[in-house]
């Protein structure tokens, strides 16, 4: 069946498809610019078709901002400029909360692993307590005394009362 096209029928064909083609594109996209050239009205000779379109596309871009509105921003989320943003407080309540609490509870934990392999007992453990109190004397105005007091009495071997529990910060 291909034997029966020559390259001349081939070549006719697909240029009248090709010319069809284009001819589609021309009046779908430029239908105004190719209605002026036929009615013989000429843009000026500085302009180019390419800036003519991207300043239409521009025009669609903005009309379309129009058409639907500014986009909001979804519900608990605000816009702020960087110097508003900050991340923790000062730097020494920081290094406070980032460094003393946890060396505390290091040596809280060496207490009362002492206290275990040491059969060691109330009174031992309020000893080591005054010295621990002389090593981290910023910890009475700490934010996380509670936290720490709990962890206390969590983890003594022995019941402890919040008055102690008081008394081992004073």
């Amino acid at each position: 069946m291909l034997e029966q096209f020559s390259w001349r029928d081939f070549i006719l064909v697909m240029g009248v498809l090709t010319a069809i083609w284009y001819l589609g594109v021309i009046l779908i996209f430029y239908r105004e610019h190719f209605c002026a050239f036929l009615v013989g009205k000429r843009f000026p000779a500085g302009v180019a078709l390419g800036s003519v379109l991207q300043q239409q596309s521009k025009g669609s871009a903005g009309h379309a901002d129009d058409l639907m509105g500014k986009s909001k921003l979804p519900e608990g989320v605000h816009e702020m400029g960087i110097a508003e943003l900050s991340f923790a407080g000062a730097e020494s309540d920081m290094l406070d909360q980032v460094g003393l609490v946890p060396d505390l509870l290091e040596e809280l934990k060496e207490i009362f692993k002492w206290i275990e392999t040491s059969d060691g007992n109330k009174q031992d453990f309020f000893k080591r307590m005054s010295e621990l109190r002389i090593s981290f004397p910023r910890i009475s105005s700490n934010p996380n005394l509670d936290t720490i007091n709990t962890w206390i009495t969590q983890h003594a071997p022995f019941h402890l009362s919040n008055d102690e529990l008081e008394s081992l910060w004073d």
